[in-house]
């Protein structure tokens, strides 16, 4: 028996209709979708830091600090 979890009630994916299971796979689809942009918008906030440190020691000729 698998369950899904929505607003804190329990449902039995078996008991779906054929509508609501498809609504289930799209539901399930845009979370990984997010989760792929989320990430994505963590490596490129990552990315921009580094290259705004650089851009800073080039203008200035300072050593960025280190992360130690």
């Amino acid at each position: 028996m698998t369950t899904v979890t929505l607003d804190e009630v329990e449902y039995t994916i078996e008991d779906f209709t054929d509508e609501a299971k498809n609504v289930l796979n799209l539901v399930q689809h845009l979370q990984r979708v997010t989760e792929g942009h989320q990430l994505n918008a963590q490596c490129t906030d990552a990315m921009l830091k580094v290259k705004i440190a650089e851009l800073k020691q080039l203008l200035t000729g300072e050593e960025a600090p280190s992360d130690d």
